[in-house]
């Protein structure tokens, strides 16, 4: 029977939920054992395919929550008929229906390394297990799905923020980083090599030690810390990270890694310019201050009330800007590590 039929089971479960199931077998004998099983078993709404194509047809057209199916087929054998169907459907789980012969199972072994959540061997099933697989199968895939689903927007996060992570296992000693700071790196995942020895020659030589001496440190008990460090890609680009390191309390590190080349390029860019602009605004802002003292001093007699109240609020003004800019190279001369602070005990009334 070529089409998909629809063999509706009214018994409800427990749950109050009726499962959809897609039932794909050609053998007519073993499907109505299953059906059989399944109005036993009770919570089943069932569809019916003896061949691939519409079975493929019925999830294509509608959703099911679980996929009960036999792997020799009419019109498909062994892994095919697995990977068509999760083709068809990703988030779907499958239960592969096997014989008890030692081939049979060694194919649905395969077949739920494959992508199936499970086998169940025809013969040997009752109405409760088959309940009891199709019910786990749907909430192992369930969170399977969640997990993708989480994952993805984990990766799409660190691809906008271009950050990624990495760990390291105390046990094997290797090091994993994600897909995405792969990316970052340019790094071919299935040529890099997972340790301590191949994060090293990512990095420029004089950052090598630095990255060891931190780790070295952790290991020995500090929590966390934070570095810089200079990457060179394959293509020759240098990029700058930011790589936070913490100690976990199960062991091991983990790190989360954000390439801050252009941060760092626009940071630089905006101390040159507040340097080159406080300097260029300091001199000759002294000698415009200067001039309007020694105009009002040597001629404050000779001029006008009006005259005097326009040279007081060019100083007051001129005043005010140089604050300003005094502000600015101190910021500056703070952030270079210039300007050393001196604790002193002052009388709190005063200050205020």
């Amino acid at each position: 029977m070529a089409m998909a039929q629809e063999v509706q089971l009214r018994e409800i479960g427990t749950s109050g939920r009726v499962c959809r199931v897609l039932l794909v077998e050609d053998n007519l004998a073993d499907a109505r054992l299953t059906r059989e099983l399944m109005a036993e078993a009770g919570g089943f709404e069932v569809r019916w395919a003896s061949r691939l194509a519409p079975a493929l047809e019925s999830l294509a057209r509608e959703p099911f929550d679980v996929v009960l199916l036999d792997l020799l087929l009419p019109d498909g054998i062994g892994m095919e008929v697995v990977e068509r169907v999760r083709a068809a459907a990703p988030e779907t789980p499958v239960v592969v229906l096997s014989g008890l012969g030692e081939d049979d199972l060694a194919l649905a072994r395969r077949a739920v390394l494959r992508g199936a959540q499970d086998y169940l061997p025809k013969s040997a099933v009752d109405g409760n297990l088959l309940k009891r697989t199709v019910s786990t199968a749907i909430e192992r895939a369930r969170l399977e799905n969640a997990l993708r689903r989480r994952e993805a927007q984990l990766e799409e996060a660190q691809a906008l923020a271009r950050m990624g992570d990495w760990w390291w296992r105390p046990g094997d000693r290797t090091i994993s980083l994600s897909a995405q700071l792969m990316r970052l790196i340019g790094r071919d995942p299935a040529r890099f090599t997972a340790g301590l020895r191949g994060v090293l020659r990512v990095l420029e030589p004089p950052a090598r030690p630095v990255l060891l001496q931190a780790v070295r440190r952790l290991l020995e008990g500090e929590t966390s810390c934070e570095l810089r460090l200079p990457v060179r890609r394959p293509d020759g680009g240098r990029r700058i990270f930011r790589v936070e390191l913490r100690r976990r309390e199960a062991g091991g590190l983990y790190g989360v890694c954000q390439d801050v080349t252009e941060q760092q390029l626009v940071e630089r860019m905006k101390n040159e310019f507040v340097s080159v602009v406080s300097h260029e605004l300091r001199t000759p802002l002294t000698s415009l201050l200067g001039a309007l003292r020694l105009l009002r001093g040597l001629h404050e007699d000779g001029f006008d009330p009006r005259t005097r109240e326009l040279l007081d609020i060019a100083t007051r003004n001129g005043d005010r800007l140089k604050l300003l800019v005094d502000d600015l190279l101190d910021l500056e001369r703070i952030e270079s590590g210039a300007l050393a602070f001196e604790p002193r005990r002052v009388e709190l009334g005063g200050f205020l």
